[in-house]
């Protein structure tokens, strides 16, 4: 995008694009206002088959952390964000990789699994998801990246301590803005 169509922030999938790709966007591409665009690595906080940590393993989930499926995402399946060390094992990882390739931000989807409560199969409640996401945010810093999250106006009061912007889809449909 070049010109009036010229965007600062993509969001893009973490696993699929290569530092190369995230190096041409800061180098070549145009910005609307800023110097050049910036570069979010989306990563989805469900388990996906079709990921390279897909295979339940010492690097992956754990099958005992991996709920019901995501709806409508036959491929996808929330985790048990209770089992804190087994997910932070997957992220620390993910999180890696991203600022490997070179990204200025991370933006974690899928952070809703607590509303309501039956939805992963596993009865998680806000506390649940905020711990992890705490860790996960912190986490991000760490690696020298700002913090996103996706889909949870729910908890956007009590983010602003931990995520530096939120994504929030659908935001009037849902009346979630």
């Amino acid at each position: 995008r070049t010109g009036a169509r010229a965007v600062d922030l993509y969001d893009i999938d973490g696993f699929l694009t290569t530092r190369a790709q995230v190096r041409a966007l800061h180098t070549t591409w145009q910005a609307s206002t800023l110097p050049h665009p910036r570069a979010a690595c989306y990563l989805d906080l469900a388990w996906e088959d079709y990921r390279p940590d897909g295979t339940p393993s010492p690097n992956g989930f754990p099958a005992a952390a991996l709920g019901r499926v995501y709806f409508g995402f036959p491929q996808e399946r929330w985790v048990d964000m209770r089992r804190v060390a087994a997910v932070m094992r997957v992220f620390d990882a993910r999180i890696a990789m991203c600022a490997r390739k070179g990204f200025d931000a991370v933006e974690i989807d899928d952070i809703d699994s607590f509303n309501p409560p039956g939805t992963t199969g596993f009865q998680l409640t806000r506390g649940d998801v905020q711990n992890l996401l705490a860790r996960i945010d912190n986490r991000i810093h760490r690696a020298g990246m700002t913090a996103l999250w996706k889909n949870s106006g729910i908890l956007a009061w009590w983010g602003r301590r931990y995520a530096d912007g939120a994504v929030v889809e659908e935001c009037y449909q849902f009346d979630e803005c």
